[in-house]
């Protein structure tokens, strides 16, 4: 199932450097405005959600990336 109105962003590896957090749509996807080349982790926070960083790397070297989808859990109430 896809999420929509997650909080995403990329952090980069090197510098610490975050993008802008954007939201999901809703088929759970996002666009983010472009990021200088390097290596990121995608991370994500919402309200009900369990925040987090993807373990593995995503390499911005082109103007256009497509990361897999990320499992996000639900926080416990």
């Amino acid at each position: 199932m896809f999420v929509p109105d997650i909080e995403v962003y990329v952090k980069n590896t090197v510098t610490g450097a975050l993008s802008p957090k954007v939201k999901t749509d809703l088929k759970g996807a996002s666009s983010f405005p472009a990021q200088p080349a390097g290596t990121y982790q995608l991370c994500w926070e919402s309200p009900g959600y369990i925040a987090g960083c993807r373990a593995d790397k995503v390499v911005i070297d082109t103007l256009t990336v497509f990361p897999l989808p990320v499992r996000i859990t639900r926080k416990q109430t």
